[in-house]
């Protein structure tokens, strides 16, 4: 259970971090 928990957190991390790259690409476009 703790192990497919980590995976899960994992995965949520990345989708963070591609969220913030995708933020972070529009607002350079913006700019």
């Amino acid at each position: 259970m703790i192990k497919s928990f980590k995976r899960k957190r994992q995965a949520e991390k990345r989708l963070r971090i591609l969220d913030a790259a995708n933020t972070l690409e529009r607002w350079l476009i913006i700019q």
